[in-house]
């Protein structure tokens, strides 16, 4: 468990690192925050769980390991960006749509990669552009992107599974916040983070 915990550890700092490196350049008014920020920390908390989940789902198979880690980082680096920053850096897409892309090679299943990442683009898309017209702002071209590395990475049709619990995180997350009266009806609730929740518990546990 120890050295599972450490790597989890690393791997939260690394994910805290991209967002740093592919938020650099943007104009967003003031610095990311520490590793002990409270996003920091949660960002650090969110990689040391998946790894831990990930070591376990191994059974000592370290090629299922590595590729669990690999697919998972972009989407961690995502999450620490937009819940600073409110962005999707492109930086972080091409890097993950590199990374699916190779092990969609090597797996031998391009055409479910490419299916995947159509139907995400496809059906984000098409939110999109339906519910800008009903609530401006509610849904930017920064989610499309990602929801089309989404499925990308994990492939049709769990890509679609991963996008559907990432909406329903998205919901549940929504009501708490303002439940608690942490955001009010109208504030931008990055959704970002909730995409890539419902990927990461999709690719562990298929």
């Amino acid at each position: 468990m120890a050295p599972a915990v450490l790597m989890g550890l690393l791997y939260g700092g690394l994910g805290n690192l991209l967002a740093d490196l592919s938020l650099y350049g943007f104009d967003i008014g003031r610095l990311r925050g520490g590793l002990l920020s409270a996003r920091g920390l949660a960002v650090t908390f969110w990689g040391l769980a998946f790894v831990v989940v990930a070591w376990h789902r191994a059974e000592g198979e370290l090629a299922s390991l590595v590729r669990h880690l690999a697919l998972g980082l972009p989407l961690l680096g995502i999450t620490a960006a937009d819940l600073e920053a409110r962005l999707i850096p492109n930086r972080l897409v091409l890097g993950g749509v590199a990374v699916g892309l190779g092990f969609g090679a090597a797996e031998g299943r391009l055409i479910g990669t490419a299916a995947g990442a159509l139907a995400g683009l496809g059906l984000f898309g098409l939110a999109y552009l339906v519910g800008n017209r009903l609530y401006p702002g509610g849904l930017g071209a920064g989610d499309v992107k990602l929801a089309g590395l989404i499925g990308l990475e994990l492939g049709f049709p769990a890509g679609l599974s991963a996008l559907f619990l990432g909406v329903v995180l998205g919901g549940v997350g929504a009501l708490v916040l303002l439940a608690a009266g942490v955001r009010r009806l109208k504030d931008p609730i990055p959704y970002g983070p909730f995409l890539c929740a419902g990927a990461a518990v999709t690719l562990l546990t298929t």
